[in-house]
């Protein structure tokens, strides 16, 4: 099995040069345009799937129209949440996450990009 960060967190960029496994960055190598475009798209992603997870769940179990809409946005709480862990850790500010919740970030080289 090949070294790097496991597959369920996001990766930004392609993969490296020679293996095809994820090149990680530390976040101190990072520019401030690359953290923030980073902590936005993962925001919208977790965001997403958050209010989906929430509405999927709120359609299956709830039968108040109120009550599914509620459900879809405690879904999307949850998710923004998370996000916002992350968006913590890449900016360097100190959490109490644990490591399965760290976002992982790759270079891109000119030269991979198409």
């Amino acid at each position: 099995m090949a070294a790097g960060p496991p597959s369920s967190l996001p990766v930004v960029g392609n993969v490296g040069p020679s293996n095809g496994a994820p090149e990680v960055l530390p976040r101190s190598q990072l520019t401030d345009s690359q953290k923030w475009k980073f902590a936005f798209d993962n925001m919208l992603q977790s965001g997403s799937i958050g209010v989906l997870a929430g509405g999927l769940a709120g359609l299956l179990l709830m039968r108040a129209r109120a009550a599914r809409v509620g459900t879809a946005a405690l879904g999307c709480g949850a998710g923004v949440g998370k996000a916002y862990v992350d968006a913590r850790y890449l900016f360097g500010h100190d959490t109490a996450a644990t490591k399965v919740w760290i976002a992982t970030v790759s270079s891109v080289t000119p030269s991979e990009s198409k």
